[in-house]
């Protein structure tokens, strides 16, 4: 099956999928986007497409589960400390499940994870800060895995693939943007076979990087790509998503219940769906084509 085929196959199912589950189909055009009312003759296109990553893509326990065990292996080794309870508190790691709470991995950036955890080995511990930032420093790594490992740790949320194909097949530009590290990133989108599809990629590692839920990064990455905020489309997981696609004007926000957070905390969202396999035909409704 080529992949125009698989392209059409994926859309009849999603639209399938939309039209009779049960989901949430949140209408807030008033609200967030005065400017883009239900009655407006001016509505917006769908000519970019922005991701999250973790918990949008890809599953968020299958790759930090085995770092984060790691991570707290290697600062014990620094330390000679008992700490991997800490860590695993620090992120809200479940080691008998293998599972995360809700987690700061999901949306900070690993300069300020490594400063709030020093913050914490130093005020709660007693461990000196400069020893504590030493400990984090040979602890930490900037990607998930390392070696041929990381094939099974990227676990798509989706049909990621043929989501993107199908977008650009029509004539829509993709980003991703994340919290993650490029080096990370890049492994993970390489895991996914769309490496070299996305159109812009932005990371939280990147100096040009504002966090999220500022409305920077979406900006610079419609600016880059010469779409128009309002004809962008933003698809995340996580309260920070959606406020920074929220807060930045995009002309559609979409939500997605596969990572962290219950329906009810994406409510900036006009969209809520259950995968991203389920915002296709949305997508592609509100698309120039």
């Amino acid at each position: 099956m080529n992949n125009h085929h698989l392209a059409r196959k994926l859309l009849i199912q999603s639209s399938l999928i939309f039209r009779f589950s049960n989901v949430k189909r949140v209408s807030l055009l008033r609200v967030a986007y005065p400017c883009y009312s239900s009655t407006s003759s001016e509505r917006p296109q769908c000519k970019l497409v922005i991701f999250d990553k973790d918990g949008t893509l890809t599953c968020f326990d299958s790759m930090w589960a085995p770092w984060c065990e790691e991570t707290a292996e290697r600062l014990e080794k620094a330390s000679g400390k008992t700490l991997s309870d800490v860590f695993y508190d620090f992120v809200n790691y479940d080691k008998k499940s293998q599972k995360f709470g809700r987690s700061k991995l999901a949306h900070d950036t690993n300069a300020v994870l490594k400063d709030q955890l020093a913050e914490i080995l130093n005020k709660q511990h007693g461990i000196n800060l400069d020893d504590a930032n030493s400990f984090i420093s040979y602890a930490w790594t900037d990607t998930f895995s390392t070696g041929d490992s990381h094939t099974n740790a990227v676990k798509p949320l989706g049909d990621v693939r043929t989501i993107f194909q199908t977008l650009k097949e029509y004539g829509i530009k993709v980003a991703v943007c994340t919290s993650d590290t490029r080096p990370s990133a890049k492994l993970a989108l390489k895991s996914l076979g769309v490496a070299d599809i996305v159109d812009r990629l932005v990371c939280g590692d990147d100096p040009d990087n504002t966090p999220k839920p500022a409305p920077d990064n979406v900006h610079m990455i419609c600016k880059d790509l010469d779409v128009k905020v309002e004809d962008a489309v933003m698809i995340g997981d996580t309260h920070f998503d959606t406020v920074m696609g929220r807060d930045s004007k995009c002309g559609t926000v979409i939500g997605v219940l596969t990572g962290q957070v219950d329906e009810s905390e994406l409510d900036d969202a006009h969209y809520v769906v259950n995968s991203i396999d389920e915002a296709l035909p949305i997508l592609l409704k509100n698309s120039a084509k």
